[in-house]
């Protein structure tokens, strides 16, 4: 998912030689960079913008999407919907295409267990709410299935590697057969690679693919090379539906990457949240330096288990991750409860940053307006 932020960014990308338009190749791998910029929220998919572009001509996909089916009176419905094989009637349904973002402001009463301000800053610096919003973004998340993680001796991130929560998704984005976007071909089946952040300065690797048909699965790694990641790909035990007590994903331990280890798993399929998510934002005058709270795990900056380069703090008493943006702002994110999650992006050092985000209280109350 996309920031609006970097929805924008996308759409208004400079022309290639000659003042062709950009290729889909360059649009696709642009968006899956977007896609892990360190933002604090992925809102709108790549594939609305390429929609976009198909509608408006400049884009062509090949005829291997779902075939539209027209009535007696020439009318199109839209494409048939496949028919779902027995077991994953349950599956949620989400589709890389969002519908769109809407947002609505909400007052500090219906984001209480959100607002939170800092009571010290840095000397120069100021900060104000900037309040809260309730974001429909239409598309559904859940936490990642399976996440490795891998350590330096100085307890910083070096490599992780996650597994997404499998969705029923009936368009197959992925089929389309687009000349110039890359593929490969992993499980028996074709897939489209992951190359990680475009800002990135870690090696990357990945692969989404659909099996059975319109499930659709993504593997990332970053700090993980391609080798040790198709490798992992291929052992991994998957069961877009499991029983009650059994995983999504799993592995022989025997076949884990070394030096790594497996951080979390989820048993059962996870909980999906979405399409709305309500998020609390104190900014500062420069815009160096914001505060966001969100009651759902798509708030967090950067995806499970951290970065490489990160490191693994403690934030007020919860465990969270630290690291660097490439503009050189100090990331802080952490799990303020279960039903909320924190971050700090500002451009100060490490010290300073864990200091806002240690002193932060509940803002106060609006009092009433006044009256007889």
């Amino acid at each position: 998912m996309i920031d609006e932020q970097d929805l924008y960014d996308l759409a208004h990308q400079p022309l290639g030689a000659g003042g062709q338009c950009r290729s889909v190749g360059d649009v696709f791998a642009r968006g899956q960079s977007l896609r892990r910029r360190r933002r604090a929220m992925r809102d709108v998919g790549l594939v609305g913008v390429v929609g976009g572009l198909v509608a408006a001509g400049t884009l062509v996909l090949s005829d291997d999407r779902p075939e539209v089916r027209t009535g007696d009176d020439g009318s199109h419905p839209g494409p048939t919907e496949p028919t779902r094989p027995a077991g994953l009637e349950g599956l949620p349904t989400d589709m890389m295409s969002c519908v769109g973002t809407s947002a609505a402001d909400l007052s500090v009463e219906e984001v209480a267990d959100l607002a939170l301000e800092p009571t010290w800053l840095p000397p120069g610096m100021a900060m104000y709410p900037l309040g809260g919003k309730q974001i429909d973004r239409g598309c559904l998340w859940a936490e990642p299935v399976l996440v490795l993680r891998s350590l330096a001796a100085d307890g910083s991130v070096t490599g992780v590697i996650r597994v997404d929560a499998p969705f029923w998704d009936p368009t197959n984005v992925a089929s389309s057969d687009w000349a110039d976007v890359a593929t490969t071909e992993v499980r028996g089946t074709r897939a489209t690679p992951y190359s990680g952040p475009e800002d990135k300065t870690w090696v990357a690797a990945g692969f989404t693919w659909y099996a059975p048909p319109n499930v659709r699965w993504s593997v990332e790694g970053d700090g993980v090379d391609e080798p040790t990641m198709r490798a992992f790909t291929e052992a991994l035990l998957l069961d877009p539906q499991p029983a009650a007590g059994s995983p999504v994903a799993s592995i022989d331990p025997a076949l884990v990457p070394a030096g790594f280890e497996i951080v979390s798993q989820s048993i059962g399929y996870p909980v999906v949240s979405g399409p709305t998510v309500r998020v609390w934002n104190v900014v500062s005058d420069d815009g160096s330096c914001r505060v966001r709270l969100g009651d759902s795990p798509r708030s967090f900056v950067v995806p499970s288990g951290g970065d490489p380069g990160d490191k693994l703090v403690v934030i007020r008493g919860h465990d969270g991750t630290a690291g660097e943006d490439s503009y050189g702002k100090t990331i802080l994110q952490w799990e303020e409860s279960p039903e909320v999650t924190a971050a700090v992006m500002c451009q100060v050092g490490l010290d300073d940053a864990l200091q806002i985000a240690e002193s932060l209280q509940p803002v106060a109350p609006v009092p009433p307006a006044g009256g007889d």
